[in-house]
């Protein structure tokens, strides 16, 4: 097994630990990849890209740094699930994550130790269906969907991260019900802003800790501007036909816009390509693709964030794979690992 498979599998038994299905122990520096990013070498082909163009702001001043990821959703398992694991935690500080500060450190330096430098944090709102207990009912109670977001839960993150972790950066991954395609690009929805708004509320603009802005993982987009990252997984849009790129670049340019008016702050996406849910869309709706959809148009990209980056064939939801050919490979493009067990 080479250094980058053993890499990728310390990461995908990182995610599953820290994903409270499985356990995960500290990989040796020789699992570590070597992390020279290659994709600098094809930012000369898209005129006046930053060199810096898709790469994480590092903390404490620390020169640009190609993002090493895991997914996470925070929060306790969600009560009745047990019997459904393959894999049970090895460790028990994964089963209290929302109630035990200990646990909570435990496990983000278990991140931190198997090389990854930002944690992407799922966060589902008001929205079904988080797999973990992510709501919480009017009593303040852990409860199944539908309920308010269990901000405890979220909050962990960053508190364990500034106290056991601080190389980690926080990036968010925003859930959207019925699949994003459902909701983006559509006229007068705003799930998406809403989700967005409550995060900069909480964390940017009126955060209860002040180190919390400083954990937000900041990205660079083609200009070579610092961004606040937020990660939209599996976009596409039902609403637009197949030629409509324009409205599709402007559903972000919309978001990001309604942020920095609001609130002068200037937010970017990490995008995972997705594809149409309604086979009944007009024209099956608007699915991203290379060579039509020119992400380098939208000022507020920051780079193609894969759902599965270490799986290349025989799994849905590979729409970011064909950026990663030969002829197209002219955008950053960010590789975590999911769960693949």
């Amino acid at each position: 097994m080479n250094a980058h498979s053993r890499y990728a599998t310390a990461l995908v038994v990182s995610y599953l630990a820290c994903s409270l299905i499985a356990g995960c122990r500290p990989a040796t520096n020789t699992d570590k990849p070597d992390v020279t990013d290659k994709r600098r070498t094809t930012h000369a082909l898209l005129t006046g890209a930053s060199p810096n163009w898709g790469l994480l702001v590092a903390p404490q001043s620390g020169p640009p740094t190609p993002i090493k990821s895991t997914y996470f959703f925070p929060g306790a398992p969600i009560s009745g699930a047990l019997r459904n694991w393959t894999f049970m935690p090895i460790d028990a500080p994964y089963l209290t994550w929302t109630t035990s500060a200990p646990s909570r450190a435990f496990i983000v330096g278990q991140m931190a130790q198997v090389g990854a430098n930002a944690i992407i944090m799922s966060y589902y709102h008001t929205y079904c269906c988080a797999p973990m207990e992510q709501y919480v009912d009017a009593q303040g109670h852990s409860t199944s969907w539908p309920g308010a977001p269990n901000y405890a839960a979220y909050d962990g993150v960053f508190d364990a991260v500034s106290r056991s972790a601080p190389s980690l950066q926080i990036i968010r991954s925003v859930e959207l019900p019925d699949g994003p395609a459902a909701h983006f690009a559509k006229p007068n929805d705003t799930l998406a802003r809403d989700a967005i708004e409550a995060l900069v509320v909480r964390y940017l603009v009126n955060p209860a800790n002040p180190k919390w802005p400083s954990q937000w993982g900041k990205v660079y987009d083609f200009a070579g501007s610092p961004r606040y990252a937020v990660e939209m997984i599996n976009i596409a849009s039902d609403s637009l036909l197949s030629s409509e790129s324009d409205q599709f670049y402007e559903a972000f340019n919309s978001l990001e816009s309604y942020i920095d008016t609001k609130y002068q702050i200037k937010i970017g996406f990490l995008v995972g390509p997705g594809g149409p849910t309604d086979k009944h869309a007009p024209g099956h709706g608007y699915t991203p693709t290379p060579g039509t959809t020119l992400f380098q148009k939208v000022p507020s990209f920051l780079a193609i964030q894969d759902y599965f980056s270490e799986i290349r064939s025989g799994a849905p939801f590979l729409f970011a794979n064909p950026y990663a050919s030969v002829t197209d490979r002219l955008l950053p493009r960010v590789f975590r690992t999911r769960f693949v067990l």
